[in-house]
């Protein structure tokens, strides 16, 4: 027999769905409005639908700003699914300074949604580590320390948050029925295996393999394919990733490389993107003045210390190039100074002039 004739999506004759069964009483709320961006929307929707889902997110398209809501919903619902017993999330990331990132959002959303309904209450968040690793501003939230198979403090938290591979010091009997991987595409696959074995049937991985890959310095690892993440293994077998096409970072002039030369002209401008430059920028001795990027060559040779690696002349440059935008009138909070050393940020490039303070 031939199928029966479908309406468009989403109602009309034929295709018309039923209503929602109404939330039982005392059930947490839905989540609110995802965020207006559609690729955005449909990302978080896809989480809660899907027992796995990859979301890709080029730079400045709002992947943090996802990744909250999608904990934080996901943490109300896992509440109510369970009867009011806390089951935490898990939450994993690459690197400690990404976990304190996600973690820093979701408390701030967290407060946010309990100042618009106090009848949600504030997540209750654990963070796994020591101390020395995590950023001063969350070291006074909950945390498990090198002993964490003797805490019961987990059984209080909603979510759990920590790198992938210090994941195989929680109990043996803890398990995650939802787990939420940041930097997924920079995790090899037998550290993203570590969360795994908790016993989660709910997985977010969210990445992008058009930036950093998993970091393997053995050449034999690397040809055995240990170089490439399980996100990337997921999309080469064929599932489906979300892609996040906006991004709200760059003015249209500087987001149209990256769009062409990575994401087949797939990645979209939000409304920032159109922003034009203000008039102290336009005094910068730009090349091509419509296309506010210049690349300087120096000519420097690069050592290293006892702390590092440094490279005195190009700190002498950035130096210039700082001065050079605040006597323009360019304000100090507004200036990023991005550097591939740490140590290079305390080199004095002469001692009259010496390098930007702390």
């Amino acid at each position: 027999r031939p199928p029966p004739p479908r309406g468009p999506p989403g109602g009309g004759a034929g295709g018309a769905r039923p209503p929602p069964p109404a939330p039982a009483p005392g059930a947490a709320p839905p989540p609110p409005p995802p965020p207006a961006q559609f690729s955005q929307r449909g990302a978080v929707l896809k989480a809660f639908k899907q027992i796995c889902t990859l979301i890709q997110g080029p730079p400045g398209t709002g992947k943090t700003s996802v990744l909250v809501r999608i904990i934080y919903w996901a943490a109300r619902v896992n509440l109510n699914d369970y009867g009011g017993e806390r089951r935490a999330l898990l939450v994993v990331c690459q690197s400690h300074s990404a976990v304190d990132n996600v973690m820093e959002k979701l408390i701030e959303y967290s407060k946010k949604q309990h100042a618009r309904n106090n009848r949600l209450p504030l997540l209750q968040i654990l963070r796994l580590g020591n101390s020395t690793s995590i950023r001063t501003a969350i070291r006074g939230c909950d945390r498990l320390g090198a002993n964490a198979q003797h805490h019961t403090q987990y059984r209080k938290a909603h979510v759990m948050c920590a790198t992938a591979l210090s994941c195989y010091r929680l109990p043996t009997d803890l398990t995650f029925p939802f787990v939420v991987m940041d930097e997924a595409t920079q995790l090899m696959e037998p550290v993203a295996l570590v969360p795994l074995v908790k016993g989660t049937n709910h997985l977010v991985k969210v990445g992008d393999t058009k930036q950093l890959s998993p970091s393997v310095r053995c050449q034999l690892a690397a040809s055995l394919g240990l170089d490439s993440s399980m996100f990337e293994r997921f999309q080469h077998k064929g599932m489906h990733c979300e892609f996040l096409n906006t991004q709200y970072r760059m003015v249209q002039a500087l987001s149209k490389f990256p769009s062409t030369a990575f994401y087949q002209d797939e990645l979209l401008d939000g409304d920032t993107a159109h922003v034009h430059l203000n008039d102290v920028l336009m005094q910068f001795p730009w090349p091509v003045c419509e296309i506010p990027i210049c690349f300087i060559n120096v000519q420097g040779a690069e050592f290293k210390t006892g702390q590092g690696y440094v490279n005195v002349q190009e700190a002498v440059i950035a130096t210039a190039v700082v001065k050079h935008l605040l006597h323009m009138g360019l304000r100090p909070e507004s200036i990023g100074l991005a550097i591939p050393y740490v140590c290079l940020l305390y080199t004095s490039p002469s001692p009259r002039d010496g390098l930007l303070s702390r």
